[in-house]
């Protein structure tokens, strides 16, 4: 990584004024943990060319990761106006995204449709945002796409099956919600003991508390028949030692 750095540096001392190589130094930076040195690159970037909307996407994403929310939404500001009074230029679909995660859940509803719309890589955690989104506004309809969407993409994802397993119990669906447990221990039957655990915690959410108990006898029962040497592995220890705590409230 040092000697990456050192590369994008000899590219910046032939090109001082090139944005890119700037751009390619703050991703080196920010791999290598150096926040500091990754932001002073960045607003070089911008500095150097402020037309240039790639830095800007760049420089909001970082500013979002730091948690310096108003610096984000200030770069991300000048991204989107730029972008606007560009002819033929269209916003990056993770600029979208961007805007979601800087919004409140209303308006973030309407921004995660345009990313889920618009972009070919999206990531099961890009769905549980939109989803939760959704459903913080009561948004039901949004809900329902989003989680189809991210189905259709993830099939195998636990936390989107569980995600509408929580959906359809909030609408009072619990013969709806055990189908969706059911149909995901099918897809992992190597994860039974967990996923039964989870369930129950979902129940517990649900002030559900016969429903909680009975997942979280039956993880108990899925745990004791898994081979030792996977019982005895520490993540595994952990999920025991949970199991037996709930059972014991």
């Amino acid at each position: 990584m040092h000697e990456e750095i050192l590369r994008a540096s000899s590219l910046i001392e032939q090109e001082p004024q090139n944005p890119l190589h700037w751009l390619l130094r703050a991703r080196l930076h920010q791999s290598h943990l150096d926040d500091e040195a990754a932001r002073s690159d960045l607003l070089e970037a911008t500095r150097i060319e402020p037309f240039y909307p790639n830095a800007l996407l760049a420089l909001a994403r970082f500013e979002r990761d730091q948690n310096q929310t108003e610096a984000a939404k200030e770069a991300l500001g000048r991204y989107f106006k730029l972008i606007s009074q560009t002819e033929n230029l269209a916003p990056a679909p993770s600029a979208y995204r961007e805007r979601a995660l800087l919004s409140p859940a209303k308006d973030a509803v309407t921004e995660w449709g345009l990313f889920l719309n618009k972009s070919a890589e999206i990531t099961v955690a890009d769905f549980e945002c939109a989803i939760h989104a959704a459903f913080l506004t009561g948004d039901n309809l949004a809900t329902t796409t989003f989680l189809a969407a991210g189905l259709s993409k993830h099939p195998l994802a636990v936390p989107l099956h569980q995600m509408k397993a929580r959906f359809v119990l909030g609408k009072g669906d619990v013969a709806g919600a055990r189908k969706i447990f059911r149909n995901l221990g099918k897809l992992h039957p190597n994860l039974t003991a967990k996923l039964q655990f989870e369930e129950g915690m979902i129940y517990q959410e649900f002030k559900m508390p016969k429903d909680a108990r009975s997942a979280f006898l039956a993880a108990s029962q899925a745990f004791t028949k898994l081979p030792s040497r996977l019982r005895s592995a520490p993540p595994m220890k952990q999920l025991s030692h949970n199991i037996q705590s709930a059972l014991s409230k």
